[in-house]
């Protein structure tokens, strides 16, 4: 039991078996995919309203969400952080860069390579998204309980594919955010 009081907010789920118990893996599968996809909805919801009234949208949020963290990152690697084409990512990009939000250098080293920076109104910007999903993520902290948390970013990593925990590490050791073991 958590020494902190439940948020009445948030519904009880049925009582079940615990997750690990089930005889069902289909059920528990069935069930973890639900809430995950409800919980992915609240994740996103506050922060995708604040950047349609920009005129931006999730991509673009995920661009700026990676400068961010990771500034003068090349395109390439946000490629394979984002899992998409130069295709894919193009219109955003230039959009991004049209907008003033983001601006990009030639690496040094290697001219083909395309350094990218937020502008100031791009810092902006994605700290403001990130503030709704920063929200979002403490009050659910917050109700579960704080000695859960670790619990949960366990699982999400064993969720992460495994040919990507090896970038998903790189990335949460290159921001500071832990070796990415957890």
């Amino acid at each position: 039991m958590s020494d902190t009081p439940r948020d009445p907010s948030i519904p009880e789920l049925p009582k079940r078996a615990p997750l690990g118990d089930l005889a069902d893996a289909t059920a528990a599968a069935h069930r973890v995919a639900q809430l995950f996809f409800f919980a992915h909805r609240g994740f996103t919801g506050d922060a995708d309203s604040f950047l349609r009234e920009h005129g931006l949208g999730r991509a673009h949020y995920r661009v700026m969400y990676f400068a961010a963290r990771l500034p003068g990152i090349t395109v390439g690697e946000l490629l394979d952080i984002l899992g998409i084409t130069a295709q894919g990512v193009a219109r955003v990009l230039n959009r991004l860069l049209d907008d003033g939000l983001l601006h990009q250098e030639t690496d040094r080293g290697d001219r083909r390579r395309r350094r990218l920076y937020l502008t100031e109104a791009g810092i902006r910007m994605e700290r403001a998204a990130f503030a709704c999903q920063e929200a979002v993520i403490s009050a659910a902290i917050r109700a579960a309980g704080p000695r859960h948390a670790d619990d949960f970013s366990t699982i999400m990593m064993a969720l992460a594919r495994a040919e990507d925990r090896p970038l998903l590490a790189r990335v949460m050791a290159a921001t500071g955010e832990g070796d990415g073991d957890s």
